[in-house]
């Protein structure tokens, strides 16, 4: 059994996200047909596997293979500024294709910046557009949110998430300061971190993963997308909870993600990442005694559409 149990948090808006485009806009409607979705920041593809796997007779109606369907072509664009996400996600679609998962013959994924899509498609050519947890990492977020609707077409649907706050942010925020503090040679000043301690984490590090504050409540995530032109906008607040089996199983999982890498910096410094590893397992320590438990976060789901 896994040391983590259940979905990886990036994974765990995006069943809300699109089952709430979908209610808006219907992946088998005829304002659909011959249409692009987007999966913007799509990182190893779970947006757009989500989509291959749970709506496929929507997104293929007739035949639900996409070879045999010619009256319904969907084509999904995914998009990461890492190449290293590009080269994993053109990975999976090879491998699904060489198993005879036909379906996935319809995903192109290239390397493209999320506040300029042009190189990568045109003007109102898309039905939907999708950008799980990364509008708010951009340098001008709202120059994200435009590009999603001007590739967009009438009554085309975006959706978005972030975070309101979680326990694996906060976490990775240990993890920042430690390696920070370990980088600067400054353990001999380091002020120990426990639990609760998630004001005084924010203040250290490099901090380069901070949600803006607009980003971080449903009010303002209704906001941008109102003011970026959006309507019918729909932002609702989804509980999320990651299970573990062990302090070493979950910081060992956490240590390897890309946003782990964004948070320190160019470069962990020497014994950075020992020291990261050092101050997030304490911080596990104090918060679960036990050894087992659950992360628990708070994410924002905002849907609306192109208006004329």
């Amino acid at each position: 059994m896994s040391e983590a149990k259940g979905l990886q948090p990036g994974t765990l808006p995006i069943r809300h996200m699109v089952q709430l485009a979908h209610d808006l806009l219907p992946f088998d409607s005829a304002d659909c047909k011959d249409k692009i979705i987007l999966d913007v920041g799509c990182g190893p593809g779970q947006v757009t596997e989500h989509l291959l796997e749970e709506y496929r007779s929507s997104l293929f109606p007739i035949s639900g293979d996409h070879h045999n369907n010619h009256n319904h072509k969907t084509h999904i664009l995914a998009s990461d500024f890492s190449a290293p996400m590009i080269a994993q996600l053109t990975s999976r679609k090879e491998k699904e294709i060489a198993k005879g998962n036909g379906i996935w013959e319809c995903v192109d994924a290239k390397v493209c910046d999320a506040q300029d899509l042009g190189m990568m498609v045109r003007d109102r050519v898309a039905s939907h557009v999708f950008a799980n947890l990364v509008l708010f990492m951009l340098p001008e977020p709202r120059q994200g949110l435009s590009e999603m609707k001007r590739v967009l077409g009438r009554g085309g649907v975006a959706a978005c998430t972030s975070w309101r706050g979680s326990e694996w942010i906060d976490l990775m925020r240990v993890g920042a300061a430690s390696a920070s503090a370990s980088a600067e040679g400054k353990q001999e000043e380091e002020e120990e971190i426990g639990a609760g301690d998630e004001e005084k984490v924010k203040g250290k590090g490099k901090g380069k993963m901070e949600i803006p504050k607009e980003w971080s409540s449903a009010e303002g995530v209704r906001r941008e997308m109102e003011d970026v032109g959006f309507v019918d906008v729909q932002v609702v607040e989804s509980e999320a909870r990651w299970d573990f089996e062990s302090h070493e199983g979950i910081v060992d999982l956490i240590l390897g993600f890309p946003g782990m890498e964004i948070m320190v910096g160019e470069s962990w410094g020497e014994g950075g990442r020992e020291k990261a590893r050092e101050g997030m397992l304490g911080w596990m320590r104090e918060r679960f005694s036990r050894g087992e438990g659950a992360l628990t976060g708070v994410a924002i789901v905002g849907v609306g559409r192109k208006g004329v």
